[in-house]
């Protein structure tokens, strides 16, 4: 390897060289990237703490790199957003094994990252990184009462600040004083622990962050 890159310099492709080196933090974003799946700059924002502004920047150089890959949608505000994914020939380079099942094509649900270690959406989204304080849920759960019990769990979620709540924390939310699941608990998206505790799953907790994140 060492012998081709002198090669290349030799022929004076050191300037392409130069362009493809990346940092350390780069290399670090990269992985990321590889591990989720998908990123797109809102969820870079939130997971790093750094202006939406930063981390559309980080993930454009790496694009135009071309160490990513980026296709394009319409935002809810009008605009278009991107979503990056790690190259082919990336992810073979970093030796990532990825299983990713994505939900909206927006949020992955299960991850097995470089260490074989398997992660779900919890360990990527928190609970404050989803909008609960602004109008209605429409077209989310498929029906009102639904929506609104999505609603009211994760916002106890956000005060929690934990994924998991219990009982009393969601009747709080509830302006009638006792929580009605009104389903969530049926399909696996929320779990019962059988001990007074109830425990968002991941496909639960990404479908809410594609549906409703916040806006930074």
């Amino acid at each position: 390897m060492d012998d081709e890159i002198r090669k290349l310099v030799l022929k004076g492709k050191g300037g392409k060289i130069r362009d493809l080196l990346l940092t350390k933090d780069q290399v670090e974003l990269v992985k990321k990237v590889a591990r989720s799946g998908t990123m797109r700059a809102t969820l870079l924002s939130h997971l790093q703490g750094i202006s939406l502004q930063s981390a559309s920047g980080r993930l454009k150089r790496l694009y135009e790199a071309g160490y990513l890959d980026r296709a394009d949608t319409s935002s809810p505000s009008g605009g278009i957003e991107y979503f990056y994914t790690v190259k082919k020939l990336t992810v073979s380079r970093f030796e990532h094994k990825i299983d990713t099942y994505i939900n909206d094509n927006i949020t992955p649900l299960i991850i097995n990252n470089e260490e074989g270690v398997k992660m779900d959406a919890s360990e990527l989204i928190q609970p404050d990184m989803i909008e609960t304080e602004n109008g209605q849920w429409w077209d989310s759960f498929g029906n009102n009462e639904k929506e609104i019990s999505a609603k009211l769990f994760v916002r106890a979620c956000k005060k929690a600040e934990s994924w998991t709540v219990t009982e009393k924390q969601l009747n709080n939310e509830d302006s009638s004083g006792s929580y009605w699941h009104n389903g969530l608990f049926d399909n696996k998206l929320i779990t019962d622990n059988g001990n007074g505790t109830f425990t968002a799953n991941h496909p639960f907790i990404a479908h809410c962050f594609g549906k409703f994140p916040a806006k930074t």
